[in-house]
């Protein structure tokens, strides 16, 4: 469920994008021993060698520029970096309708509705870096950008599903020009990276138990901390029954 953090955030979420400072929600204790032994990877399998299903914006590893949504996906709190010359799409902007109007008059407003864009245009013009970059923000906002708070917004009608498949096609000729991410820094989906050997472990910032995750997890209470604060929270929280013990009279014998 996609949403856009409060405006609070947003300065600093933006900050973090252009410092390269990414976080991962670890679920559990064996896939933090896998990522610090072997590295992030892309694909996950279940039990019986079954491919799980990919996550909103295909298959990759989810980061994001913030903690809260981190912690909100998973209790292990991880920051990672990319490589020098990783290339990611911020696809938060809104598509520049300048370059919209021009490709409407070039290929005709069909380019914007089909969910195949091979179709309209032709094989002997190339889109160019740029009409590429604005069509994935395009379709990326006419996909996500929905009011998920009523039912409605949670129904994908065959126009949805069109741009839903435009855009992973936009986001397959991004590859081809050497792209290696791409998603909103700023919502639930966050970036995905395409290729996981380009993500570096920099630290754990803060692994909670399930009772501080229980309490310190939900989307709402995280909005309104500071990272400094949370963690301040989960110290004061972990060290609380060792305080609560030692001030604990002893029994007589």
């Amino acid at each position: 469920m996609p949403h856009t953090p409060s405006m609070p955030n947003s300065g600093e979420i933006q900050r973090n994008l252009r410092a390269g400072r990414f976080f991962h929600g670890c679920k559990n204790s064996e896939d933090l021993a896998s990522i610090t032994m072997s590295g992030f990877r892309g694909e996950f399998y279940d039990d019986e060698g079954r491919w799980l299903r990919d996550g909103n914006l295909g298959k990759g590893v989810y980061l994001t520029c913030d903690w809260r949504t981190a912690v909100w996906f998973g209790p292990i709190l991880l920051e990672a970096t990319l490589t020098k010359g990783t290339r990611i799409l911020d696809a938060s902007p809104a598509a520049d309708p300048h370059v919209l109007r021009s490709l409407k008059r070039e290929f005709g407003h069909e380019l914007l509705v089909t969910g195949d864009i091979r179709k309209v245009v032709p094989t002997n013009k190339h889109l160019t870096l740029e009409e590429l970059v604005e069509l994935t923000r395009y379709f990326y906002h006419r996909v996500w950008d929905r009011d998920w708070s009523v039912e409605r917004g949670w129904k994908f009608s065959a126009q949805d599903r069109r741009d839903a498949r435009a855009l992973n096609k936009t986001v397959s000729f991004l590859k081809r020009y050497g792209f290696h991410g791409y998603g909103h820094p700023q919502d639930d989906n966050g970036i995905i990276i395409f290729a996981p050997d380009r993500i570096q472990l920099s630290k754990v910032v803060r692994a909670l138990d399930w009772p501080d995750y229980h309490r310190l997890g939900d989307l709402e209470i995280l909005k309104g901390l500071s990272l400094e604060a949370f963690l301040q929270s989960a110290r004061e929280s972990r060290d609380a029954p060792s305080r609560s013990a030692s001030e604990t009279p002893q029994k007589r014998r």
